[in-house]
């Protein structure tokens, strides 16, 4: 979390009253942003984790969609894949 700052968004999260809607999100039991697969009691996978590939599509999409609501010209989010 101080990796990105997210404790500097706090204020700006609260004063457009959404900083309870995200924590909701981020705790949602259907939802799994971990490596690691989440089982049911019978000990099946309930929800897969997600490998760094999958967390770099979801990382790129949120670039994509914020970048969109500023009036970014296209391709300005790209990071390209390192090998």
């Amino acid at each position: 979390m101080s990796k990105f700052k997210f404790y500097n968004q706090i204020p700006t999260l609260v004063e457009a009253d959404i900083l309870g809607s995200l924590i909701e999100k981020f705790l949602d039991p259907s939802v799994n942003l971990g490596p690691k697969p989440v089982l049911d009691a019978d000990g099946k996978v309930k929800l897969p984790g997600l490998d760094n590939h999958a967390m770099g599509t979801i990382f790129e999409e949120l670039i994509r969609r914020f970048n969109e609501e500023n009036n970014e010209e296209a391709g300005e989010h790209f990071t390209p894949a390192t090998l």
